[in-house]
């Protein structure tokens, strides 16, 4: 009885996460980096502008496409907040957006907001 609750787990645990991983929008693609090569069909030299990168792209090379930063902010206006209007300043897009780790809302150190960062 123990083996087959165990195993009734395990299927549970597996089913919802293929169903999760379907309805994902980045399903497949976990990190932003490989989500900007499947999608939008860039190399790594597009977003670092050299063989070998060592830094995150600089804010003015994402804003290129994802810019400009006031049209930006206007897309992203919460009402709780604005992740690209902050009182911190102008901070770099790395911050939040990692390209080959998992994002993190930089806000969310001292807040409770959740957003969802891509």
């Amino acid at each position: 009885m123990k083996k087959f609750i165990i195993l009734l787990a395990i299927t549970a645990f597996t089913c919802c996460t293929i169903v999760f991983a379907q309805t994902s929008p980045s399903a497949g693609k976990p990190m932003l980096a490989d989500r900007h090569i499947s999608d939008q069909g860039f190399t790594c030299t597009e977003c670092h502008n050299e063989e070998k990168p060592k830094d995150n792209p600089k804010k003015e090379l994402c804003l290129n496409c994802h810019g400009p930063l006031e049209e930006l902010a206007a897309r992203t206006d919460l009402e709780e907040a604005n992740p690209h209007s902050s009182h911190q300043g102008e901070l770099p897009c790395g911050e939040c957006h990692k390209g080959h780790k998992k994002s993190i809302s930089f806000c969310d150190q001292c807040h409770s907001f959740g957003f969802t960062t891509p």
